[in-house]
């Protein structure tokens, strides 16, 4: 019965322990990763952004994560709605062990602006 106990317990652990990626922890910086409605949500009409993290520098073999994404936006008619088509591409790789990882998330949305003037957006 105890070992029955622990088995559980260890399985609830492990699945609430998954909630942060462990090579790239600053996800606030990619606006697409955090949230793909975020898509065209700034001003101008092209947004260009990269990132870059070198991490444990203490270990053999650092790990390193990229991010590169690109937005455009694409007006409809001649209302403050608009469309955006965006990509971000993630590649990591982790230490030693040469484990990477290569994410390509394309985004589509439609913002349609509710008070008709630039500021509240239904995404």
């Amino acid at each position: 019965m105890r070992k029955l106990l622990i088995l559980i317990y260890v399985s609830c652990v492990n699945i609430s322990a998954i909630g942060q990626d462990l090579n790239f922890s600053q996800f606030y910086e990619l606006p697409l990763l955090r949230n793909p409605a975020l898509a065209g949500i700034f001003n101008g009409d092209i947004r260009v952004q990269s990132v870059y993290r070198d991490q444990w520098r203490s270990v053999t073999v650092p790990f390193r994560t990229g991010a590169v994404s690109c937005e455009l936006k694409f007006p409809v008619a001649n209302t403050y709605n608009h469309f955006t088509a965006s990509i971000q591409t993630t590649y990591d790789v982790a230490g030693d062990s040469k484990l990477s990882r290569l994410q390509i998330l394309p985004v589509l949305s439609y913002h349609h602006n509710l008070n008709g003037e630039d500021g509240a957006y239904l995404s």
